[in-house]
């Protein structure tokens, strides 16, 4: 039995293994002509739908976002403006006055940060924006609760980012 074992194992280092006799590149084969090409959005939309998170890149990844739009670049202020895509909503109901408000994140692919649309920015901004699957800029007033927690953008208004010619971003209407 052991012997046997030993004997296997000697050979088995002697021998290399065998050349591939076909080649290792792998080579996609051409789609038929009558499925549509997905596009980068619609992929990474419905990676997002799917598996609540980008897989395959990031919607922004190719715009160039200025530095003083960067969630990253945040401080506490009067009014701050950040550019990112919203990558999560919670609506709820609030307590006192019974009418709708949203949390939101968004997401600029380098940081996240959190958003609240209270009731009277939610009714005016949530039909048009909280679908919007684009790139958006957020403009509100950055809160601090504590030292510790990360700051939130009480939102006033929300426009969406209109790509230049420079792969840059601009605020649109």
């Amino acid at each position: 039995g052991r012997a046997r074992l030993l004997e296997i194992e000697a050979g088995a280092k002697k021998k290399p293994f065998k050349e591939p006799t076909v080649p290792l590149e792998s080579t996609e084969p051409p789609l038929p002509e009558d499925v549509p090409r997905v596009s980068k959005t619609d992929v990474y939309q419905r990676e997002k739908e799917l598996l609540s998170f980008y897989l395959s890149g990031h919607p922004l990844e190719d715009i160039s976002i200025p530095d003083h739009l960067r969630i990253s670049k945040v401080k506490e202020g009067n009014k701050i403006s950040v550019c990112g895509v919203i990558s999560a909503i919670e609506e709820i109901t609030a307590k006192k006055t019974k009418r709708k408000m949203a949390y939101i994140k968004v997401d600029d692919g380098e940081a996240v940060i959190d958003c609240i649309l209270f009731p009277d920015a939610y009714e005016r901004l949530h039909k048009e924006y909280l679908s919007y699957t684009g790139a958006v800029i957020v403009e509100g007033k950055c809160e601090i609760v504590s030292e510790g927690v990360p700051p939130r953008i009480i939102v006033t208004k929300i426009s969406k980012a209109i790509l230049t010619g420079s792969n840059s971003v601009r605020r649109g209407p």
